[in-house]
């Protein structure tokens, strides 16, 4: 039936090829209508319960989201005219961005003051040319003992100062994180060129988030091609045929372009995580075509006609490679248990085109290989003998292989403990990124993006005016400025002790929480009824003025720490405030939990999907031994890989658990293949030393030639500029060459151990150890084509 089926594609070949490049329009055509997602939230599932918090935070309260002017001019002094008209003119030209619905600055801080007739609230500084040096002191010294400002829009050296300007994003377009970064480059960069004696960097949440869009945009169109042409180059010096590489390249296009143009008909956006999708699917075309063209390679050699060498080659592979698509589709598809939509749909695109692959190796292939006059060339076989001497070794030495494996798999199993979960979004970036440089100065001499905010509900009705809520509130602002991971805390209690104070003509004695209800909501009113447009409360309390937020700045902390910090922030409510209702949520502590949700589910989802492509294997290979030697070899390439990266990186997060998804298909192929071919030649009666010969002579030089190209492509990726990007490609690297090395050296031990009992005592000869008598005969009848 598969030499049917073959055959057809040989007959109907023109047919095949027209049928596949309309199969590849239809599905490409959906590609027009995916969309490019920028918002970082779209990491997050609705039901998310760290989202919910943060959805209702923001809804509850004015957005968080927003673009950080950096100002440092480079005399170091903030406190002179032309640097504060400066910082004057770009609080007012920042309400000019898209969506803008906030500016804080130096400048238009709020600053209040009583007299007679009440309570006076006005900018900062007004008309800051005018300003002659002693208003320019005094104007200093309140910015540098106000705690809104200090450390958060002012170092205490005062010579550095920010504007951040807040957005609101309405959601109507899926690039507005885009726009507002744009927008601000072309102000700062006016500003700039009118302010030369003054850098400004950019820095908060809006351009970090398009700065990833914008690598993951620049890596697809520089370092993907260049990995396209780098394992299309490998493939030819390997193979040393271009039309078996130009076959290849064609499955490869049909491939990706069906499977994306899938991913537009299904709906689904490009996201960070998701546009890895290609770069897996490229993985595995490659490695169908690999296993096929090498076979057939192989077969020419033995002076086979074309044809009958076309379907010797895919009869031969026909199986592993539908095993190999089968078990890599069920890996992909486990990682819908993933927590984070974006990797759910990473694991279905894959899965499809692993799928795309399959069909297209043994439909549109055949059809390519029969048109395209490939020929046979000797040098492709040339690192055959080195294959061979290889085999005898591991099969003269096979306890020296052993155990030598196994002290390196402890060895390096030891140092996997040392690896630390953490996603730091500012982490994310290469230091020649500008965003990267800009939060590093903002970070040093401000503040970063690392925050937590936390919205306190009052027992009472309408009760954030009830001093007994206003004191608990100002004891946990004191305690939280008292832990050495915060830097900065805003906080209602230290508006309402301003207040106080100034409403007693600034005597700092009276800077306290009011003494009762009708006098805190009396200041909060005047206050408020006296704020310019654009300035009011809404950041702080709620409409029905029943909760609060505190937002908490911290130093920039890597996952563990902003989570155990989270922990302790939530114990000493519960235990110092036990009637006051709390929840908290930022972008940085989702960031945190997901990437521990995700590194969990992870885990799980490919434990499973092992457990389940031994089972397919064991029954497919018709042996239960041989489906729990696949547990071993499977595991093992990914779990040493996390033993050298525990030494040389010590941190894992998203990427890496991409990257064992990714990798998943080529390890069980490399398995498959290596299995099924032993299986083959011990059915035609090889003892266990011979079949492990003759699978080095057979598969050896395919598996050798789809991981080295794949070598190279990644090695291409880790110069990406997204560190994400970086450590799934170099993570990938590492797997492919130890998977390598465990196909190669551990696994024919294993073999020979579980087979021991049967290997027949009889020297083999070596002149056979490569086409067993057998095979010989088998291969030596005439296959003749129907028709012919």
């Amino acid at each position: 039936m598969n030499n049917r089926w073959f055959i057809n594609m040989i007959r109907f070949r023109w047919l095949v090829v027209t049928g596949a490049l309309l199969v590849a329009i239809a599905a490409g055509w959906g590609a027009s209508s995916l969309e490019m997602k920028s918002d970082y939230r779209e990491f997050f599932s609705e039901s998310d319960p760290n989202r919910a918090a943060f959805n209702r935070i923001q809804e509850t309260y004015s957005q968080s989201d927003a673009v950080l002017f950096v100002v440092a001019p480079k005399d170091g002094v903030i406190f002179q005219g032309s640097v504060l008209q400066m910082i004057e003119a770009l609080t007012n030209d920042a309400w000019q961005l898209p969506y803008s619905l906030r500016i804080d600055s130096l400048t238009n801080f709020q600053h209040t003051s009583a007299d007679e007739e009440g309570l006076l609230v006005a900018d900062l500084i007004e008309d800051a040319m005018s300003l002659n040096s002693s208003d320019i002191a005094h104007k200093k010294q309140i910015a540098l003992n106000e705690k809104m400002l200090a450390g958060r829009l002012i170092t205490d050296a005062a010579n550095v100062s920010g504007v951040a300007a807040t957005i609101n994003f309405p959601g109507l377009s899926n690039d507005e994180f885009g726009e507002v970064a744009q927008a601000a480059r072309v102000l700062a960069q006016e500003y700039r060129l009118k302010y030369p004696d003054i850098d400004i960097y950019l820095s908060g949440m809006v351009m970090g988030n398009s700065a990833t869009t914008e690598v993951i945009e620049q890596d697809g169109q520089s370092l993907m091609p260049l990995m396209m042409a780098i394992i299309l180059f490998t493939l030819f010096l390997l193979m040393r045929s271009m039309l078996a590489t130009l076959a290849t390249l064609l499955i490869i296009l049909f491939t990706l372009i069906s499977a994306i143009g899938l991913m537009g008909w299904l709906g689904y956006s490009v996201t960070g995580p998701s546009s890895a999708a290609p770069i897996i699917i490229l993985t595995m075309a490659v490695a169908d075509c690999v296993h096929i063209l090498v076979s057939y390679f192989f077969l020419m050699q033995k002076k086979y006609k074309k044809e009958d060498a076309i379907i010797e080659s895919l009869s031969n592979n026909l199986g592993p490679i539908f095993l190999t698509s089968l078990t890599t589709a069920i890996g992909f598809l486990s990682m819908n248990f993933s927590d984070s939509p974006p990797f759910q749909i990473l694991g279905t695109v894959s899965a499809i085109g692993v799928a795309l692959a399959f069909l297209f190796s043994i439909s549109l292939l055949p059809a390519l290989m029969a048109i395209l006059p490939i020929r046979h060339k000797e040098k492709s076989q040339q690192g055959r003998p080195y294959l061979d001497r290889l085999a005898n070794v591991v099969i003269h030495y096979p306890r020296r292989a052993f155990f030598g494996m196994t002290l390196i798999s402890l060895m390096l199993f030891t140092a996997i403990p040392s690896n630390e979960v953490n996603d730091q979004f500012t982490d994310f970036f290469d230091e020649s990124i500008e965003f990267k440089k800009a939060v590093n100065f903002s970070n040093e001499y401000l503040f970063g993006l690392s925050s937590l905010e936390y919205a306190l509900i009052s027992p009472h009705q309408a009760g954030i005016n009830h001093p007994d809520f206003l004191r608990d509130l100002d004891r946990f602002s004191q305690w939280l400025i008292t832990l050495p991971e915060v830097r900065q805390v805003t906080s209602l209690s230290d508006t309402m002790k301003r207040l106080n104070r100034d409403m007693h003509a600034g005597d700092e004695n009276w800077y306290s929480i009011p003494s009762n209800n009708e006098l805190a909501a009396q200041y909060l009113l005047l206050y408020e009824m006296s704020l310019p447009f654009g300035l009011d409360m809404t950041n702080q309390i709620d409409f029905d003025k029943k909760e609060t937020r505190v937002v908490i700045i911290l130093d920039e902390l890597s996952t563990k720490e902003i989570l155990a910090l989270e922990s302790r922030v939530n114990h000493w409510l519960e235990t110092q405030l036990k009637d006051i209702q709390y929840y908290d949520s930022s972008g940085a502590l989702m960031f945190a939990h997901i990437s521990v949700d995700n590194s969990y589910s992870s885990f799980i989802s490919t434990m499973l999907a092992l457990a389940i492509i031994s089972l397919i294997l064991a029954f497919a290979l018709r042996s239960i031994k041989m489906g729990l030697v696949s547990i071993i070899v499977n595991i093992l390439p990914a779990a040493l890989a996390f033993g050298v990266w525990g030494i040389l990186v010590g941190q894992v997060g998203i990427s890496i658990a991409t990257s064992v998804g990714m990798t998943l298909g080529i390890v069980v192929d490399n398995t498959v293949h290596f299995l099924s071919k032993y299986l083959h030649a011990r059915q035609q009666g090889l003892n266990s030393q011979a079949a492990i010969r003759y699978v080095f002579s057979h598969v050896g030089n395919a598996l050798l030639v789809c991981n080295a190209v794949l070598i190279a492509g990644f090695l291409v990726l880790s110069q990406s500029n997204l560190i994400m990007n970086r450590d799934m490609g170099l993570f990938a690297v590492l797997t492919f060459t130890l998977a390598l090395l465990v196909d190669f050296v551990l696994l024919p031990t294993i073999l020979l151990w579980v087979d021991r009992h049967q290997t027949k005592p009889a020297s083999i000869e070596k002149e056979n150890c490569h086409e067993p008598t057998a095979l010989v005969a088998e291969q030596n009848q005439p296959k003749l084509m129907t028709g012919k």
